[in-house]
């Protein structure tokens, strides 16, 4: 998982510890600079797609971006 602080992607959506985020806006992250790089793009208000691997099972969330 990639942790963050409290207004992040991953914090809003209520994510677990084993938690893995494959993809940002349908982009594939392999690590945590590919991650904050997708969650960088875009603008304020704009909705940020999160796939996240939740043991067996793949979950969509998508979380408004802050700023």
């Amino acid at each position: 998982m990639i942790e963050g602080q409290p207004c992040s992607p991953p914090v809003q959506v209520g994510s677990e510890p084993a938690d893995v985020i494959r993809e940002v806006n349908q982009r594939p992250v392999g690590n945590v600079r590919d991650f904050e790089r997708a969650t960088r793009l875009g603008r304020r208000g704009d909705r940020i797609l999160l796939l996240v691997q939740r043991g067996d099972n793949a979950v969509f969330f998508a979380v408004k971006r802050k700023g």
